[in-house]
């Protein structure tokens, strides 16, 4: 008993030994960076170059996403909303048979009854309808007035075949649909007119096979095809999926690793930017052990021209 007494004695003097050694942390206080110049091109390699003993380094690049003031989350406000397409008419003479509409109230469930109930605001005077069968822009219209804080937003294109106005239909084709969020962290393309979820419902005796129809090119419009011989009054909704353009929290920016503890001393680190501004760049340097920590933050403000 008194020989295992003595080992484990001596195993612990040893570990605690080891340890206190380990808690010895390295002074982090001397790292530095130097960089050649403080303004540089696009896509042009900038060179930093590292001194001190540093075991982590990380580095923000004052990017979206990569930017120290943001390391403990990033709040994007509301920003604006637009529409933007392009349109076309071919054939026939009916009037007002084409509306662009935009909701807030709409459930989302997918049936007419649904949509029909909604209160649907009609911005259809916010575009540029064409009048001939080729593709003219409609616009880039504001939609600030119609989104609500805390509900999605409703796209829907409306058209009507009413027998009563004795016009033959026309038909509508809408491509190069651009559904767009600006906030603070630049533009956002939520949709075009097939990741957009738009699909097609309809009020009346509507035909459907090799009509109306959202397919890869455009979506398009059209009435039934008897509707000279069996005239009657029918509506073809094409409605979007929601969309959220409230505040949106997009977590903590994250740094880039510059080097690590088990990784050997690094004298340089090298980056390019993509696009033109002024980044404020940071650096941070870390040693630490299990019971203490010390850490030293450069700072160095970049200009990127184009």
């Amino acid at each position: 008993m008194k020989k295992i007494f003595i080992y484990f004695l001596a195993v612990g003097f040893l570990l605690e030994t080891s340890c206190d050694d380990s808690l010895e942390i390295t002074a982090a206080h001397d790292f530095d960076i130097v960089i050649e110049k403080s303004t540089y091109a696009v896509d042009e390699e900038i060179t930093f170059q590292l001194s001190g003993e540093p075991g982590i380094i990380t580095f923000y690049s004052g990017e979206i996403g990569c930017d120290y003031e943001y390391r403990n989350g990033r709040i994007v406000p509301p920003g604006e909303a637009t529409l933007s397409f392009n349109n076309r008419v071919i054939y026939g003479t009916q009037p007002n048979q084409f509306s662009v509409l935009a909701s807030t109230d709409y459930s989302g469930l997918r049936n007419i009854d649904a949509i029909k109930s909604a209160k649907w605001i009609d911005i259809t005077d916010r575009f540029t309808l064409a009048t001939t069968d080729a593709y003219v822009p409609a616009g880039v219209a504001d939609l600030a007035d119609v989104v609500a804080e805390g509900m999605p937003l409703y796209i829907a294109f409306r058209f009507i075949q009413d027998p009563a106005t004795n016009a033959a239909p026309r038909t509508w084709n809408i491509n190069n649909l651009a559904l767009t969020s600006i906030t603070t962290i630049g533009a956002t393309l939520l949709a075009n007119h097939l990741t957009g979820g738009f699909e097609l419902f309809y009020v009346g005796p509507k035909e459907t096979s090799g009509r109306s129809s959202v397919a890869s090119g455009s979506i398009t419009l059209r009435a039934n095809s008897n509707w000279s011989s069996v005239p009657a009054y029918t509506e073809d909704w094409c409605v979007s999926k929601g969309f959220d353009f409230g505040a949106k929290d997009l977590g903590p920016d994250r740094p880039v690793k510059v080097k690590g503890n088990s990784d050997a001393k690094t004298e340089t680190f090298t980056y390019s930017y993509t696009k033109p501004g002024t980044y404020k760049a940071y650096f941070v340097a870390t040693n630490a052990t299990i019971k203490e920590q010390e850490t030293i933050i450069k700072e160095v403000t970049i200009e990127i021209i184009p």
